[in-house]
């Protein structure tokens, strides 16, 4: 009787440890319009506001930033999900501050990603 006991807590326990949530998936969302400083120093951030449109309310969440630098010109890519649970179904405007550091001086082109062909640009010059 005792090892039934001990057997059934073993299987308890291990099916109360198993994660049933699903892997976020990331999505591109595209940048709209992007403000900020247009000089900065070197190694030092230089935060712009990035705003980007989202359709699910509190659920539309903006994730990360990935860049693709060639010279002068950077691309930026902005990556979201949407999670789930009760979301409010307004749509509207949300931003997030990306940060641009280099450690060279000069200008720089930012482009972010707004569609499959086409790019919101901000120049910034790193003294």
């Amino acid at each position: 009787m005792r090892h039934l006991f001990l057997c059934l807590l073993v299987v308890l326990a291990i099916s109360c440890n198993k994660n049933n949530e699903s892997p976020i998936i990331l999505s591109t969302w595209p940048i709209t319009k992007v403000e900020g400083p247009a000089t900065g120093s070197i190694n030092q951030p230089v935060a712009l506001t990035v705003y980007w449109p989202y359709s699910s309310g509190s659920c539309d969440v903006l994730d990360k930033f990935s860049e693709l630098r060639q010279g002068s010109f950077v691309t930026i890519k902005a990556f979201g999900h949407s999670a789930g649970g009760v979301c409010t179904a307004d749509a509207g405007i949300k931003t997030k501050i990306y940060h641009f550091v280099s450690a060279s001086p000069g200008t720089f082109e930012l482009r972010f990603r707004s569609s499959d062909s086409s790019f919101i640009t901000h120049t910034v010059t790193i003294n």
